[in-house]
């Protein structure tokens, strides 16, 4: 009696360890290759926020400049910009030179000023420019933003 075997043992088989572990692999590899997609959205919702953050500085700078010192014309200050972008010369005022030098690398604007029908009210169109290496949609590497403001002038 002491000596009787069991007729049946608990356990897996090796198959069913070899199906288990290759569901395994099949759900981690899933989850795994969601990583590269989840780090690119984050960098670009990133740059738009950056992008944003340096609009709000320049229109701040743009609007304690006044409207005497910025008039109808293009005006450019930043690192770089798109192919294409000219360099024009910008207002006379000292804060708003210094905004190239605190821009974040790889990032820089264009203003444009336009009269509008209204007397004493100008339009403030801002594009904020900006190198993306992962861009894959855009010619260049370049994304870019745009803004708009007004400028009135007090009496």
């Amino acid at each position: 009696m002491l000596n009787k075997t069991l007729k049946y043992k608990s356990g897996f088989t090796l198959i069913e360890v070899v199906f288990a572990l290759a569901v395994l692999l099949i759900g981690l590899v899933g989850v795994l290759a969601l990583f590269p997609v989840g780090l690119t959205a984050s960098k670009k919702a990133g740059d738009y926020t950056t992008a944003a953050l340096v609009a709000e500085q320049v229109i701040a700078n743009i609007r304690s400049a006044g409207y005497n010192v910025y008039t109808a014309g293009t005006y450019v200050l930043g690192s770089q910009g798109p192919p294409g972008f000219i360099d024009v010369d910008g207002p006379e005022d000292e804060s708003a030179a210094e905004d190239a030098d605190d821009l974040p690398e790889g990032f820089s604007w264009e203003a444009v000023v336009t009269d509008t029908n209204i007397s004493n009210l100008r339009r403030v169109s801002l594009a904020i420019y900006w190198v993306d290496q992962l861009a894959r949609d855009v010619p260049e590497g370049y994304r870019m933003e745009n803004f708009v403001t007004y400028l009135a002038k007090y009496n």
